[in-house]
Order: structure tokens, then sequence, then C-alpha cells
């Protein structure tokens, strides 16, 4: 986002959470599609730039769930790589800052 891009990254991730609440709200009742993907990849995106490490992992784990359990519309493998990279990334910061 442009919020993002300015180094506001909280105004950044109201944005990403509002853009998340609308592809909720146009998508088909328990369903999936790339947008809900890269609307909680870029939530969870927020979350770690912030910090927020918990947070991030869960909008990772959401996104990634729903990759995976997508009928009828095939997610690119590239996008399912991505969101695994940036769990091991996460799990590795916030294991770190435990310490």
């Amino acid at each position: 986002s442009l919020a993002g891009q300015r180094g506001d990254m909280r105004s950044a991730k109201e944005y990403f959470r509002e853009a998340l609440e609308l592809e909720v709200n146009i998508s088909k009742p328990g369903g999936a599609n790339i947008g809900l993907v890269y609307a909680l990849n870029n939530l969870g995106y927020a979350h770690a730039v912030l910090g927020e490490y918990k947070s991030a992992i869960a909008q990772y784990e959401k996104s990634l769930k729903m990759q995976q359990c997508t009928e009828g519309e095939q997610m690119e493998s590239v996008q399912v790589a991505n969101t695994l990279a940036s769990l091991k990334i996460l799990h590795e910061k916030s294991s770190k800052s435990k310490k």
C-alpha cells in the first residue's frame, strides 16, 4: 500500500484489514479465492513488519489453509511457496524474540 511505502505500516495494516473485510464480504460463504489469500498475506506482512509475529503467523496460516483447501480454483504453487517461506521466517523470528 502507499501508506506502507511511506513507512506508515500501522495505517497500511488498517487498510489491509479493510481490504480483507471487503474480500470476505464479496466471497462465497466458505469459499476461497486469490483475493482473500492476498489480503491475508498482506495483513500478515504488516503485522510482521510491526514485530507482531504471533498475529502475522495467524494470518499466514489462515492463508495457507485456504490455499490448500481450495476446491476447483487452483492456487499458484508460487503463492503457496511464498506463504510457507514467510511462515518459516516468522517462526524463526518469533522463537528468537522469546529468548
